[in-house]
């Protein structure tokens, strides 16, 4: 059984491709994952449905997904939040992390990703 088996995810990103290979790579460990393309349909999302964790990708088009966060966590308390980004999270503010759980970058192999991702949602539980 796999770590992620059974837990609900969402991921944010408002690169299609992206949100296609996180999940791909996420249903084929056994969560059930759901997508939004910005933060409105994110924040309605989780004002819907408790979800185990919640990736947001930092740079979300017209926005930072590091606004989106606290959000997020008001809606969801019990979610792992992820901030993903496209650089290296060493050049990413330590204010801007501290909103989140962990911060990836999106090129994390998908065994780590899965990894990373099972062991602070079972950390919160």
């Amino acid at each position: 059984m796999s770590v992620l088996e059974g837990k609900n995810l969402l991921i944010v990103d408002d690169d299609p491709l992206a949100l296609e290979a996180f999940g791909e790579w996420l249903r084929g460990s056994g969560a059930s994952v759901d997508t939004a393309l910005n933060s409105g349909a994110a924040v309605q999302k989780c004002e819907n449905f408790q979800f185990d964790a919640v990736s947001i990708d930092l740079n979300l088009d017209g926005s930072c997904g590091g606004e989106l966060a606290p959000k997020v966590r008001k809606l969801n308390p019990e979610a792992v939040l992820i901030a993903l980004t496209g650089r290296d999270c060493d050049h990413v503010s330590e204010e801007l992390i501290a909103r989140f759980d962990d911060c990836l970058e999106k090129w994390t192999p998908p065994e780590e990703l899965i990894r990373i991702l099972g062991k602070l949602i079972h950390k919160h539980a």
